[in-house]
């Protein structure tokens, strides 16, 4: 599919992430914040899109665990996660993601410590975290 951006911030858009995204080759921006999408985020088949720069589905009915597979978006630059109900750990998989410049984890129930792999993120520019139940040291 040629589709480069899907930008739906702030539609009535329902339901959960079809296994479908991972079809959409050229995808640069996916943006569902504000939607009252639901479920798990999508599997490895879209984290792992070579163009994919951007994605904020932050303020939605996302849930589930963060899925190490997210460490497969080698190109992803803005991450923007929080206010859903995210559970568990956040994957160690995340400091894989060399050009990440913004990472939006708040206001979900992530718990444990921030993976120390957190701290090779070196073009990291935001972070948000608050509103969590991390324990231990910032990387």
């Amino acid at each position: 599919a040629a589709l480069m951006r899907f930008d739906a911030k702030g539609t009535s858009l329902t339901g959960p992430l079809p296994s479908e995204l991972g079809l959409l080759e050229r995808i640069e921006a996916f943006l569902i914040s504000k939607t009252a999408v639901s479920g798990p985020l999508p599997d490895e088949t879209f984290w792992s899109l070579p163009n994919l720069r951007s994605f904020e589905a932050a303020d939605c009915d996302l849930s589930e665990a963060i899925p190490a597979s997210i460490g497969l978006a080698s190109n992803l630059a803005t991450l923007q996660l929080n206010d859903n109900d995210f559970s568990g750990p956040v994957p160690s998989e995340l400091g894989l993601l060399a050009v990440l410049r913004q990472l939006a984890l708040s206001g979900n129930r992530l718990s444990g410590r921030l993976p120390p792999e957190l701290g090779q993120l070196t073009s990291l520019f935001e972070f948000y975290g608050h509103d969590n139940a991390f324990t231990g040291n910032i990387p």
